[in-house]
């Protein structure tokens, strides 16, 4: 059975660890940050070609902000239930670690099994491989990093990251949009309060009650704007997360790629400095010798590239189908709640609106010019009394003269 595990980071976000709880069970362990990058660094490198979401990285200068911190759980809490699913994944030895031991032999794990980069002489063979091709060429040429499959692979994943980050970054314009609409209909509401006062009975009801469903309309903007888009932009990211992570994917094989085409260059170069040697007019052993074993070390590197391509482009052809149908399936479900959740914001402001309309009808009971009672009150008066001394509100005056105060 899949547990599953959901992530606390402290309140304060002051100490150097988190929580992690299973929800099954209620076990808790604790781990830092870093921890779960190290699990994330061991994953992609032991196990190439499995697409996991990708954590986002430390941000060492810039500000703490609650939402940051709710990013940061939420990419954590994907990514660690998102290895506990996977058939594969979950079978991982530091992913055991990472569950099952103390903070101290994590520690003496994660030691162990300190990240290996590159030597220098395989650094250096690709810049030889590169710097060769430059050279015979006049500039350098361009590498063939995959095959049709792959590329097409590539272009699907591309496509989606730009589009995605389009519609995260439009997203947030519609959610700030929303949200500033909600001021102007309060405002025109409250406009129509200020004219209430001056009347009684339906009229002032009816301008009273437009106040209200216009502060009902923008209150229903603020809420949509801080819950629904708020939402879709957290599921939308998430599924950003997991989109970069098949594009590191098959840049991992792009890089692999590159190094195996390095690594052919190499041989032959061994090959041909062997054949030199034992074709020369008095061929030496001290020297056919060390060719030959340098000739068997280039063909181990090769073998050892093409075990290694053929593995990661196995493993990225498995999980792109299922890359696929989770985001997918991940689009539907986020495109689903988001109509909903909007079309019941509308609904809810028809409802108000359409509420309104008898009101409105109730207007022509007040058009008696025998029911007409001036009310002054308010704010009312200072006009009033401003306009009986001579002194009219420069607005008012405006107004009449159908020019603005600066005009």
């Amino acid at each position: 059975d899949v547990v599953r595990w959901e992530i606390t980071p402290p309140v304060d976000w002051c100490g150097p660890h988190g929580s992690i709880q299973s929800k099954e069970d209620g076990e808790s362990i604790t781990r830092r940050y870093s921890d779960i990058l190290w699990l994330e660094d061991s994953i992609l490198r032991d196990l190439p070609g499995r697409i996991v979401p990708l954590l986002p990285r430390k941000a060492y200068f810039s500000f703490i902000t609650r939402e940051s911190l709710e990013t940061q759980r939420r990419s954590c809490e994907m990514f660690l239930n998102h290895l506990l699913s996977h058939s594969v994944l979950r079978a991982s030895r530091d992913l055991g670690a990472f569950l099952m031991t103390s903070l101290e032999a994590l520690d003496v794990a994660k030691r162990a099994r300190a990240t290996r980069v590159r030597s220098y002489s395989q650094i250096f063979k690709e810049i030889k491989y590169q710097l060769g091709n430059t050279l015979s060429s006049g500039k350098e040429r361009p590498v063939v990093l995959s095959d049709p499959e792959f590329q097409n692979m590539l272009n699907y994943v591309l496509g989606l990251f730009t589009g995605l980050k389009k519609a995260i970054r439009v997203g947030k314009d519609l959610s700030r949009r929303v949200r500033e609409s909600g001021k102007p209909w309060r405002e025109f509401g409250q406009a129509f309060a200020e004219m209430g006062s001056c009347e009684t009975g339906p009229v002032a009801k009816a301008f009273e009650q437009l106040a209200f469903t216009s502060d009902r309309t923008a209150a229903l903007r603020l809420a949509e704007a801080d819950e629904l888009f708020r939402h879709l932009d957290w599921v939308l990211n998430d599924l950003l997360r997991y989109i970069l992570g098949a594009r590191e994917v098959l840049r991992q094989r792009a890089s692999l790629v590159l190094s195996w085409q390095a690594a052919q260059s190499d041989m032959e170069s061994k090959r041909s400095s062997l054949s030199k040697a034992k074709a020369s007019e008095k061929p030496k052993e001290s020297k056919i010798k060390p060719a030959g074993a340098e000739l068997e070390e280039a063909e181990r590197t090769v073998r050892m590239h093409d075990n290694r391509l053929k593995q990661i482009e196995a493993n990225i052809r498995e999980e792109i189908p299922a890359f696929r149908t989770h985001v997918l399936t991940q689009f539907k479900l986020a495109l689903t709640k988001f109509t909903q959740d909007h079309s019941a914001t509308v609904n809810q402001d028809m409802a108000a609106w359409e509420a309104y309309m008898p009101f409105v009808g109730a207007i022509q009971t007040a058009l008696d010019p025998d029911s007409f009672i001036p009310q002054v009150h308010g704010s009312n008066r200072r006009l009033s009394e401003a306009y009986e001394s001579g002194e009219e509100d420069e607005e008012a005056k405006g107004a009449s003269t159908g020019k603005t105060p600066e005009e």
